[in-house]
């Protein structure tokens, strides 16, 4: 498993095997050799993890650059995800710059001001229900605030 971060906060894990081997081959097909990599992330900073999920996917499919017959495809497994992790500050910035207090941000979405302090904190993260109330609330988008 292979990870990747973009400047927008986005995590991508990746693993591409290959079936005969069992050997992972992700990094050569991202060349991280050439990428900037991240002691305190364990990962390879890029610009946009989602680019590198759909050249996976292309890859897997034949389409795009990959387009007709690889040999060795067939041979390949490729799992990803994506994942995202909320700023905890960004969300007290935009509270505080808004004029709301915690206990106002949480009575217009839905949750405790106990629940507001633990997200603001770092201890727990907002689920995506409440991270989009959030967001409408405070005038921003959902990707404001990861």
């Amino acid at each position: 498993m292979t990870r990747f971060f973009d400047k927008c906060g986005y995590v991508l894990e990746i693993e591409m095997i290959d079936l005969h081997s069992g050997n992972a081959w992700e990094r050569d097909f991202f060349e991280t050799g050439a990428l900037q990599y991240d002691d305190g992330r364990d990962a390879y900073r890029v610009e946009d993890v989602g680019f590198l999920a759909d050249r996976a996917d292309d890859y897997m499919l034949g389409r795009g650059d990959f387009y007709g017959d690889l040999p060795g495809r067939e041979q390949t497994t490729c799992s990803w995800c994506i994942t995202a992790t909320v700023d905890t500050g960004r969300i007290k910035d935009r509270r505080k710059a808004a004029g709301y207090t915690q206990q106002q941000l949480a009575q217009f979405i839905g949750a405790t001001q106990k629940q507001v302090s633990t997200w603001e904190s770092g201890t727990n993260e907002p689920s995506l229900r409440h991270l989009k109330a959030i967001a409408k609330v405070l005038a921003c988008r959902v990707d404001d605030l990861i």
